[in-house]
């Protein structure tokens, strides 16, 4: 039967929607030549990790929307993959225009 204790399950929107607002959100794109933007500004490879670290100090559970071209190689993928996760981020969308080749 019906037990008043509990009442109906409530799920507050508070705590998710109020997190992805805070949340940062890093848009990284790397084109088909390997060279990286982060939100839309070209990075040099050996200053990516530490760029990703600084933009994304003070937040909690950055984010990351990562756009790759289509005609960029796995290989190439992968490193910037671990780049990002060497700057703490965990939280990768990728956003391929393509299925990768």
């Amino acid at each position: 039967g019906y037990d008043p204790t509990y009442g109906l399950p409530v799920v507050l929107p508070s705590s998710s929607s109020a997190k992805i607002e805070k949340n940062l959100m890093l848009s990284i794109t790397v084109k088909a030549d390997g060279s990286i933007y982060v939100d839309k500004t070209f990075v040099a490879p050996e200053d990516f990790s530490h760029i990703l670290k600084k933009k994304s100090m003070g937040h909690t559970n950055p984010g990351v929307l990562l756009f790759a071209d289509h005609d960029l190689s796995y290989q190439n993928l992968f490193e910037v993959l671990d780049k990002i996760k060497m700057a703490g981020l965990n939280q990768i969308s990728l956003q391929a225009e393509k299925a990768f080749k």
